[in-house]
């Protein structure tokens, strides 16, 4: 027969979709902009998002990638207040609250400074002023 299979006709993958690094740009850009303007319209970009979340999630179904929710078994895990672990959260937390204070103390010298170069700067202007007002009177005009 001339058009008639003779074989079973076997299911198709789908076709290799090559997605380049120019079209992901595209859609974190565009992804970007839907979630900066959140702030101005709010009810509009979570439509936008929504969207984008259906339509990522298509896509994918279409490309047939497995995409699975696993759930976290933490039934085994206990919590172990060990004292090495309470330790060094003790020594994290005095060594926070000493960078704190150096902070501060730093601060405070640092105006102290700031405060200095102001009253030399000061100072200065008003020698240079009186020694140019002294010249001008031993110099006759």
């Amino acid at each position: 027969t001339v058009f008639a299979q003779t074989e079973p006709v076997k299911e198709q993958a789908p076709p290799q979709i090559e997605v380049t690094i120019d079209d992901l740009m595209l859609q974190e850009g565009a992804l970007l902009k839907a979630v900066g303007r959140r702030n101005r319209y709010p009810a509009k970009a979570a439509g936008l998002l929504g969207m984008t979340l259906k339509r990522n999630r298509a896509m994918l179904k279409g490309l047939k990638v497995n995409i699975t929710r696993e759930k976290v078994d933490l039934s085994g895990v206990t919590e172990n207040h060990s004292e090495g672990v309470e330790n060094c959260f003790k020594k994290v937390n005095s060594d926070l609250k000493s960078c704190k204070d150096l902070v501060v103390e730093n601060t405070s010298k640092m105006s102290r400074l700031v405060e200095s170069y102001k009253i030399l700067r000061n100072a200065e202007e008003a020698c240079l002023d009186d020694i140019e007002s002294k010249k001008r009177t031993i110099q006759p005009v």
